[in-house]
């Protein structure tokens, strides 16, 4: 399906980078790492009640991972404080938040993350991944 536009960041202020907007879904999507603006950070991870995507996708070497905004921002932001021992409040003030490598995401995370999250190219899975696609839209 054709999204209406390609959101390059900071555009409008809609969240995502594929939006569509007469079915009101907005996807942010990552390369490798997950890194985000102060803005991004601030609208769409830290302040519960702005708009934000609501899936993310991240794509790196091994696979692919399609999560639920929701989902992917409370394990983020529980890497950020619990795990890197990093202030949330004090993040707003950052340029970027610090980068996190996808695949060290995947890897604490992996007892956690369903099977139709995460799709595996070793795995060679594309009809699955197709399926879950076509369930987003």
């Amino acid at each position: 399906m054709i999204p209406d536009y390609i959101n390059p960041d900071g555009m409008k202020n809609i969240p995502g980078d594929i939006v569509y907007l007469e079915r009101n879904i907005y996807i942010e999507v990552k390369y490798d790492k997950l890194q985000f603006t102060k803005t991004q950070y601030k609208n769409w991870i830290f302040n519960e009640q702005n708009e934000r995507p609501n899936y993310i996708i991240c794509i790196h070497n091994k696979g692919v991972l399609i999560q639920e905004w929701e989902i992917f921002r409370k394990k983020y932001m529980h890497i950020l404080e619990k795990l890197m021992n990093i202030s949330l409040i004090s993040l707003l003030n950052k340029k970027y938040t610090p980068v996190i490598l996808l695949e060290k995401y995947i890897g604490i995370y992996k007892n956690e993350i369903r099977k139709k999250e995460y799709f595996n190219v070793v795995d060679n899975n594309e009809e699955e991944l197709t399926k879950r696609i076509n369930e987003i839209f």
